[in-house]
Parts: C-alpha cells; sequence; structure tokens
C-alpha cells in the first residue's frame, strides 16, 4: 500500500486497485511519536529510577 514512508502507492500490485482516494495525513508521523515517546518513557524511568 505505501511506495516509501510517507506516500501511498498509486495501484495495488497484485489486483490493480487503485489507492488514489487514500491518503496517509497524520497516520505515520502518529505512530511514529507513540513509539518513541515509549521507547523514551521506559529509558527516562529506568534513569531515574536506578540512577542513585
Amino acid at each position: 500500500m505505501f511506495t516509501s514512508y510517507l506516500k501511498v502507492a498509486p495501484a495495488c500490485e497484485v489486483c490493480g486497485l487503485s489507492f488514489a482516494a487514500q491518503k496517509p495525513d497524520n497516520g505515520p508521523a502518529y505512530f511514529t511519536i507513540l513509539l518513541m515517546c515509549h521507547i523514551a518513557g521506559f529509558l527516562l524511568h529506568f534513569m531515574i529510577v536506578y540512577s542513585d
């Protein structure tokens, strides 16, 4: 469905269904921030708890 990180493919490679109406909007950015905040949050927690 995607040709790169933020770009929707023009059509399905298997069946030829057009993806022209599909837009990625904020989805990739949202999932990146969601993932990175979880990683950074856990690292920050362990740094504070085990710093003594």
